[in-house]
């Protein structure tokens, strides 16, 4: 990493999850650059309907105002509760006009030691890349070809767990639910969006008949409608803590849970990446198989498909 260029600021969004934030915070102390890279945490406020809530809602707000390892602190306590959507899409324009570019995290990773060396690194890779619109430290269990020799990849998705973007291409995030509608009579366009995964569609039609609220999905689909890419680890830099009832969307185990990488990656001080014109379609063919929908997730897609019709 070019050490004349500022650490990306680490910016985290928290609620209700004292423990989880804990961890999260444990691990990131041992990364490499924590010491001099800048620390943002957004706790939202209580939701109204769950006013048991309050009682965690502060042992996070201790946790967070308690850091005293990274650069600077800054911790930032709503009022009200925004929701995660809200939360993450607020705090990140808000984190970019301050700065050109950052990373942002959930408060339920855990990470490699070199989690922040790499996403520094990715970040001043791709900054002047136009088909490079986000990077991640996340990688699922994939099959990686034994004569792939980098240590990243491009895939045409974004991911929500540990990633990193700048100015320039957030000012891109405009996810017009109305244009998303009108598009679903466009074969091209759903051939478009399959190439980020065949769940995809499903998941932008249940957005904007609201039955789901992610700001990932609405991310994810900038992605394909620019046709551009994120850059992923070939190995993951973290670990996801947080499946369980507390959890916004990830109730139960996922197939996309990653497995933290080997030791012999997680020393890596530096990082051979690929160029634009590197693209293996081999591991996007290998993460396409992660989003093939299950028998239940197909009914189900065909119910709401014909419910659609109906209206």
């Amino acid at each position: 990493m070019d050490k004349c260029v500022e650490n990306a600021p680490v910016v985290i969004f928290a609620y209700n999850r004292p423990e989880c934030l804990r961890a999260n915070l444990d691990s990131l102390r041992c990364c490499d650059l924590i010491e001099s890279t800048s620390l943002y945490i957004f706790c939202d406020g209580v939701k109204e309907t769950r006013s048991n809530d309050r009682e965690l809602v502060g042992q996070v707000r201790k946790i967070a105002r308690g850091v005293l390892f990274s650069r600077t602190l800054e911790v930032i306590e709503r009022e009200s509760n925004l929701g995660l959507h809200n939360s993450v899409t607020m705090g990140v324009k808000e984190i970019l006009e301050r700065h050109e570019r950052a990373i942002f995290l959930e408060d339920d990773l855990v990470f490699a030691r070199n989690f922040l060396l790499f996403m520094n690194a990715a970040l001043n890779k791709y900054s002047a890349v136009p088909e490079v619109l986000s990077v991640t430290g996340y990688c699922p269990k994939l099959m990686v070809p034994n004569d792939y020799t980098r240590d990243a990849f491009f895939f045409r998705r974004s991911s929500s767990w540990g990633w990193g973007t700048w100015r320039h291409a957030w000012a891109k995030f405009d996810p017009y639910k109305g244009e998303i509608a009108e598009s679903y009579n466009d074969p091209m366009f759903i051939n478009l969006l399959k190439q980020g995964g065949e769940d995809l569609p499903e998941m932008l039609r249940a957005q904007v008949q609201g039955r789901i609220s992610s700001w990932g999905v609405e991310w994810a689909y900038v992605h394909r409608k620019l046709n551009v890419f994120c850059v992923y680890p070939v190995q993951s830099l973290l670990y996801n803590t947080g499946f369980g009832e507390s959890a916004t969307h990830t109730r139960k185990k996922s197939r996309y849970a990653p497995e933290l990488c080997n030791e012999k990656f997680s020393r890596k001080n530096t990082f051979n990446f690929p160029v634009i014109s590197e693209i293996d379609e081999r591991i996007c063919l290998s993460f396409l198989k992660l989003f093939k929908p299950t028998i239940f997730g197909r009914v189900r897609r065909a119910y709401y498909s014909a419910i659609a019709v109906v209206k």
